[in-house]
C-alpha cells in the first residue's frame, strides 16, 4: 500500500511529454524583426527568441607588430643592422549576427514559450 502510494505521487510530480525541454532546429527567414522557421512547421517571432553570444556579433581588437627594415642599412652577409617596429591597431571578427538562411540549434523551454539560439549548425 505504501509503495503504490509513492509510486502514484512520482508519477504525479512527473513532467507531461509536451513540457520537456527540447533541442530544435530552425532556419532563419527574417533578420530584422528576427523570425525562425522551425523544421517547417511554424515560425518564432522575435519576442519569443533569446540569442546567446555566438550569434551576435564580436568583434575584437587587437595590435599587429609590423617589423619593416631601413633600406640600404645591410651589414656583411646581409644582415639587417637597423629595423623598425610600429603597432597597428586591427579588429577580428569572432562571431557574426545572424543571417537569413542560416541553420540554428535551439533550447526550447518554458512550455515552448521562449526558444534560446545556442549556435548556428549544418543544414537540419
Amino acid at each position: 500500500m505504501a509503495g503504490e502510494r509513492l509510486a502514484k505521487y512520482i508519477s504525479d510530480q512527473k513532467e507531461p511529454e509536451g513540457e520537456k525541454t527540447d533541442i530544435v532546429f530552425g532556419e532563419v527567414t527574417s533578420t530584422r524583426p528576427l523570425r525562425v522557421r522551425v523544421e517547417n512547421r511554424f515560425t518564432i517571432e522575435e519576442n519569443f527568441l533569446i540569442l546567446s553570444q555566438m550569434v551576435r556579433d564580436l568583434t575584437l581588437p587587437y595590435y599587429d607588430t609590423v617589423t619593416s627594415s631601413q633600406s640600404g642599412v645591410v651589414a656583411e652577409g646581409n644582415v639587417v643592422l637597423s629595423t623598425s617596429n610600429s603597432e597597428r591597431m586591427r579588429h577580428i571578427q569572432i562571431f557574426r549576427d545572424l543571417r537569413i538562411g542560416d541553420h540554428v540549434r535551439m533550447i526550447k523551454g518554458q512550455k515552448s514559450q521562449l526558444f534560446y539560439i545556442l549556435e548556428r549548425s549544418d543544414s537540419s
